[in-house]
């Protein structure tokens, strides 16, 4: 298909291209005008600030100004001072810099360069142009309107000369050049008497709120706003807040793909723009990201673990073809027996498993329950059962039983993998963050392959820890600037993973039915046609997004991963009311053996202080997971304004602390600490030690009195049974009890203490 074909088809239904087609069969409709800047031209730099930065590397800026941020403020400081003192509504380039203070040679240089920079960074937003020629078709007189200061001959320089055919414009109106505005209402006035038409025969589009929509409606003049509605400018404000420095301004492909929306229902819209505007992107660059790695590895084979590999695979395969990409059915619950010890069959972790009821013990056995005293019991919660010696005694009865059916279950799977073609050379895709499957289908399977490497979406510290020695990769980095993204995204995967997931059933185990291996999925009763029909207009948005990069851009990455990983989590942590309405209202069924889901915004959850809640949660994020699945979005949706009052503002103890940790730790350039406190801090601490290389002599805890233990990987032992010399340094990773430590620390002699 030709890429003006992909872009017909992506507009055509879409809400804004509806009402611009009913201007046009509007016969009283004379004259269309199009804004200019960042309506029919954007910036490959996204903003005109980003101009001025790019301005910063010419030798003669770094003479005058020091450096890019210094000219970009004088410059802007410059074009302010020079409108407030001007006689007239609009101003000339020239005249921003006369007043600098540098010789005339040198003011015609900065003039120049930055006209050349313009240039270099303007290019024509097709979908305009397009609408420009639909306008043609209609008989409509095109004009061009735009509130600049640059003249129309220094435009035609920088911009209108990437047009193919500027006589389709039939006039320009350029406020440098009649010296009125828009943003007056001046300039439209202008136009309206210079073209002896009345305001309702004119339709204006814009970006710009006030000088392109509500001037112009105020005169009487119909507009279309060419921008985000009021709902997404929350969501990018949300996004400016959370992501800081590393907020993209104006992300035209996004922005674009909002643009196709073809929904007025507003929940239907909402999964439309989280798929266009959000997953879109993602997935674009992961799929980019695995290609690379396929190419550089030479790997035949991606093999993307169900159910969050269905949506994976699926956008893979829009843009790569040459590589073969198979969808697994596997899942926790399915490969559950991959890890059970047959030694002790009662010592299964219910604690990992919530409302997991008598029935669900049996069928992680691939047992049918025969005992009638059971059989009473099998939809009760086993931890609430009397008699769990009893059940144990029965299962451990039919251990030859259960040791055969493992037997088959493994020789099932080994030869689904057969099946579709799965061998040491191809690799497994899965969402993340611990790498449960990956590392129990290898352990199983693939134990001795050297070269063999899988990869995760995101992995979290855990996930690190527990894959040695198998070599998993991650999408998202983990480093110290994505870490507490990933913590959000780890603590709260839920909606992320129903997204992802589809309209597909978790696989519970496999069968053979005519010399065939099959996966039997696990029905769950919310299922329903309307979670469906919205799963469906997710991953529509995320093809739209797709097939309008195809048409910008070559099979290139266009993202940063760290930002794709904060641009995700945001979600988590500062969400919008309308995120939480439509995603804290989605079932989650856990996948891992039971067929317990819950709602992910319960409507029962306690208030209380939200304000103490919040803080007790940041403090400790998992301690509450249960009763709060999506913590940030339960308080949105009591209180909108809460988080967002002081997010980035306030910080925890724990934050506080790690602060001040590793402030000293690069002041001191340590390359050697203990640590005293085997508990949450250490654990948030550790990633940036290990960024910076630390060595961890000893892991110390008082608990370690009693029976030393393991903690993320290191032996923790008391202070009493360990070596240290009075140039040890110790951390402490406690804030509760710092004084309490450091007085224990002191009476041992112990002076170098963080």
């Amino acid at each position: 298909m030709s890429k003006n074909k992909i872009l017909n088809k992506v507009f055509e239904n879409s809400i804004i291209e509806q009402e611009y087609i009913n201007h046009l069969k509007n016969e009283d409709i004379k004259i269309i005008s199009f804004d200019i800047f960042d309506t029919l031209f954007f910036r490959k730099c996204r903003t005109p600030e980003n101009i001025f930065l790019q301005m910063g590397k010419n030798n003669l800026i770094k003479e005058l100004f020091i450096d890019a941020e210094n000219f970009k403020k004088f410059r802007i400081n410059c074009e302010k001072e020079v409108y407030k003192n001007s006689k007239n509504e609009e101003v000339l380039l020239k005249d921003i810099y006369n007043i600098f203070p540098i010789t005339q040679k040198q003011k015609q240089k900065l003039l120049a360069l930055e006209l050349k920079i313009e240039q270099k960074n303007l290019f024509i937003n097709k979908h305009i142009y397009r609408w420009i020629k639909l306008a043609k078709n209609f008989g409509k007189k095109i004009i061009l309107t735009s509130d600049m200061y640059l003249s129309l001959k220094e435009i035609r320089k920088v911009a209108l000369n990437k047009f193919e055919d500027i006589s389709i414009i039939d006039n320009f109106y350029i406020s440098s050049e009649i010296g009125l505005r828009k943003s007056t209402g001046k300039l439209f006035e202008y136009i309206l008497n210079k073209n002896n038409i009345n305001a309702n025969e004119m339709v204006h589009i814009g970006d710009n709120i006030s000088s392109d929509i509500n001037i112009a409606n105020a005169i009487g003049i119909s507009t279309i706003y060419y921008n985000y509605d009021k709902n997404f400018q929350v969501v990018l404000e949300n996004e400016k807040t959370y992501l800081k420095e590393s907020f993209l301004e104006k992300d035209y492909l996004r922005f674009l793909s909002y643009l196709t929306n073809p929904y007025k229902n507003e929940e239907e819209k909402f999964f439309y723009e989280i798929g266009s505007c959000f997953f879109g992107p993602i997935l674009w660059e992961f799929s980019i990201w695995l290609n690379q790695i396929a190419q550089q590895q030479s790997i035949k084979q991606l093999n993307f673990l169900m159910r969050e590999g269905f949506t994976f695979e699926k956008v893979f395969k829009l843009l790569f073809h040459d590589i073969k990409a198979t969808r697994v059915d596997i899942s926790r619950e399915s490969t559950n027996f991959l890890t059970l010890n047959l030694n002790d069959l009662g010592e299964l972790n219910f604690n990992k498993f919530k409302k997991f009821k008598v029935k669900d013990f049996y069928e992680t056995y691939f047992l049918q329950i025969d005992d009638e005293k059971i059989k009473r019991v099998q939809n009760q919660e086993f931890k609430n059962i009397e008699f769990k010696e009893y059940i144990i005694n029965d299962i451990n009865n039919r251990i030859n039983e259960v040791k055969e059916n493992i037997s088959f279950q493994r020789k099932l799977l080994k030869e689904y993998f057969k099946t579709l073609g799965i061998d040491k050379n191809s690799i497994f895709i899965d969402f993340g963050g611990g790498a449960t499957v990956i590392n129990r289908i290898n352990n199983s399977f693939f134990k001795n392959n050297s070269s063999k490497f899988d990869i995760l979406f995101f992995i979290h510290n855990e996930g690190v820890k527990n894959s040695i020695p198998n070599r998993i990769f991650s999408f998202f980095p983990f480093n110290e600037k994505t870490i507490s993204s990933i913590e959000k995204i780890r603590r709260t995967p839920d909606f992320f993973e129903i997204l992802l997931n589809g309209y597909n059933y978790s696989t519970s185990k496999y069968e053979l039915i005519k010399n065939k291996v099959n996966s039997v999925k696990k029905e769950v009763s919310f299922f329903d046609e309307k979670l469906k029909k919205n799963l469906e207009i997710f991953y529509e948005g995320i093809e739209t997004f797709i097939q309008i990069a195809r048409e910008n851009n070559d099979l290139i990455s266009l993202y940063d991963r760290e930002y794709l990983c904060l641009l995700m989590a945001r979600f988590v942590a500062l969400p919008t009311q309308k995120e939480v309405r439509y995603l804290g209202n989605l079932k989650y069924d856990e996948g891992k053996g039971s067929d317990y889901f819950y709602t992910i915004v319960k409507d029962n959850q306690k208030s209380g202080d939200l304000k103490e809640l919040y803080l007790q949660y940041m403090n400790a994020p998992f301690r509450s997971q249960y009763e709060y699945p999506w913590m940030e979005g339960f308080i949105t949706s009591k209180d909108c304004y809460l988080i967002k009052k002081f997010y980035g503002n306030v910080k925890t103890q724990n934050e506080v602390a790690i602060e001040n940790i590793l402030n000293q730790i690069d002041e001191q350039s340590l390359k050697e600490v203990s640590i005293y406190g085997a508990g949450e801090l250490f654990q948030m601490l550790f990633p940036y030690l290990k960024d910076r290389n630390i060595i961890i002599k000893y892991i110390i805890d008082s608990r370690a009195k009693i029976k030393p233990f393991n903690f993320l990987g290191f032996e923790v032992l008391s202070l009493e049974n360990i070596n240290l010399t009075q140039n040890d340094v110790i951390i402490i990773a406690s804030v509760v009890y710092y004084d309490e430590i450091k007085k224990t620390l002191c009476d041992n002699s112990i002076t170098r203490i963080i």
